[in-house]
């Protein structure tokens, strides 16, 4: 019996190496476009615009200045989405948006972030749980997961409309985690 693979053991091994890493590169990369499609473009929330953009993948370098508990607990990518009211720079929104691979590590994760002291946000059931943290001084934080994903939102300002704002965005993201899982 003639074999067609390549001569050595290493050969063949560097052959599968290249044929397994070009096809992650092309997995990870239609995983992050499915991220960033996830949440709002500039103007999908009346008044807020998108600035800045960071997306990464598990890698120590880019999560170096994230909390080491998204690694421990499965995070397999994340964006980090910052938005300005229009016309007011001093109005802004950050929302963070990580894929944690299930919903097990999603839960676990949405739990070890938790400092106890949060309002519960009493959601419709596009949110799966949803979270208010007032104790910071000038801002809201709003902690939310849907699935396999764990969104944190934090706006300036301690006024209604700043948590009104948190709130939708987490609802519209979380309505967009539901389309692409009911498809």
């Amino acid at each position: 019996m003639i074999r067609t693979y390549p001569g050595n053991k290493l050969e063949r091994f560097l052959l599968r190496a290249r044929f397994i890493s070009f096809f992650g590169q092309i997995f990870f990369k239609l995983k992050s476009r499915k991220l960033l499609s996830l949440i709002p473009e500039s103007g999908d929330i009346n008044g807020w615009s998108r600035t800045k953009i960071t997306n990464f993948e598990n890698n120590h370098q880019r999560f170096s200045r994230y909390p080491l508990e998204l690694l421990t607990y499965g995070a397999a990518q994340g964006v980090i989405q910052k938005y300005i009211k229009n016309n007011q720079n001093s109005i802004f929104l950050e929302l963070s948006l990580y894929d944690m691979r299930n919903i097990v590590n999603a839960i676990r994760i949405y739990q070890k972030l938790s400092i106890r002291t949060e309002m519960k946000w009493e959601v419709s059931t596009k949110v799966a749980a949803a979270r208010i943290d007032d104790s910071r001084l000038f801002t809201y934080l709003v902690d939310f997961r849907n699935y396999s994903y764990f969104g944190r939102i934090i706006v300036n300002g301690k006024d209604s409309k700043s948590l009104d704002t948190a709130k939708r965005f987490a609802q519209r993201i979380s309505s967009r985690i539901e389309k692409s899982f009911s498809r």
